[in-house]
């Protein structure tokens, strides 16, 4: 059995501060009717009454208790359920309609009202979007429902119902391989996703339009180095990635789009560079590293050091024989068996 160390020093009348080695603990109140509140965010309140059998504990947490204070939750939906106030009696048809869609989760009803009833078309190809086409992997509908809001200049910022009843919570967008990005609703997370979806539609012009006019953060040029490589416009990456320091997984997948560039572009050792930045935190997700290794064979290969390419490849295959061309690009390096004789 090992040795138990507890320490209890009273502090005021009623309230003693208890430390052991899992932490430190301070009890307020009397005995039989405390509150105990642990430094790990642990609140445990308990009621004994002697000689009546009555005895009643509630643990909870300082997270928990502030979501409560706040009047919201630990985790916030993809899009808040509908609250009151509910559609007036003079509210028109189509947002009742609409309202009571989203109150039922009935998302298949969305598209349908947004066709019947002109008003409700920008309420509902929001909606539409990112509650039915996007999960269900439907980008060409994500692509037309977001390019109509575009061109008729509607913001969702703007939208009266959305802002009333469906806002909160956050929307995730893929971004790039290892990149998923969750923001809160808004027309800079619609903007996003219409350039996934133009981008799985093979229109790289228009999403590098869309992704350009986006505002000049780190997710932003995550999507347009992406569609710069896409597109064989790798000056434009080299200058989008400049003085970049690896700080998340984002700046990681932009200093190996930076690689690619440098590499492209014939300047070895500064994408060699960039490799070893990328690669320097081990904590970034496997898909990410795994890219970097890749990246780093082909820069290898380009400088004619087969062996050290070779090591490279042979480290993605092994954590991930199924990523495409990878065994081909190792074969080719394996020499052919001597002829016997």
């Amino acid at each position: 059995m090992g040795f138990r160390i507890r320490k209890q020093i009273k502090i005021l009348p009623g309230i003693k501060l208890t430390v052991t080695p899992h932490g430190v603990s301070t009890t307020l109140g009397p005995k039989g009717f405390s509150l105990n509140v642990h430094s790990k965010g642990r609140v445990t309140g308990t009621v004994d009454l002697p000689g009546s059998g009555v005895h009643y504990v509630k643990t909870t947490s300082v997270k928990r208790i502030r979501a409560k204070m706040r009047g919201g939750s630990e985790a916030a939906p993809a899009v808040s359920s509908p609250a009151a106030p509910e559609p007036g009696f003079f509210s028109p048809a189509w947002e009742k309609k609409l309202f009571r869609a989203l109150a039922e989760k009935r998302y298949d009803r969305i598209a349908g009202i947004g066709e019947r009833y002109d008003d409700a078309r920008p309420s509902t190809v929001v909606l539409d979007s990112i509650l039915v086409a996007h999960p269900g992997g439907d980008m060409a509908r994500v692509r037309d429902n977001l390019s109509w809001l575009r061109s008729a200049g509607r913001r969702v910022e703007d939208d009266a119902f959305i802002a009333t009843y469906a806002a909160g919570g956050e929307v995730s967008v893929h971004i790039a391989a290892g990149v998923d990005v969750a923001l809160p609703l808004s027309q800079e997370i619609l903007d996003l996703l219409l350039v996934e979806a133009l981008q799985a539609g093979g229109d790289l012009d228009r999403a590098i339009d869309v992704a350009e006019g986006l505002e000049p953060t780190t997710i932003a040029a995550v999507s347009l180095a992406e569609l710069y490589i896409d597109a064989g416009r790798f000056d434009d990456v080299i200058d989008v990635t400049n003085a970049l320091v690896n700080e998340d997984e984002a700046s990681t997948f932009l200093l190996v789009q930076r690689a690619a560039a440098l590499r492209q572009t014939g300047l070895l050792e500064a994408a060699l560079e960039a490799l070893r930045e990328a690669l320097r935190p081990r904590s970034r997700p496997a898909e990410l590293r795994l890219a970097a290794y890749l990246e780093r064979a082909q820069v290898y290969l380009a400088q004619g050091k087969k062996g050290m390419a070779r090591k490279d490849l042979e480290r993605v295959i092994a954590a991930d024989a199924s990523i495409p061309g990878v065994r081909d690009l190792l074969d080719s390096l394996t020499p052919e068996p001597a002829p016997a004789d």
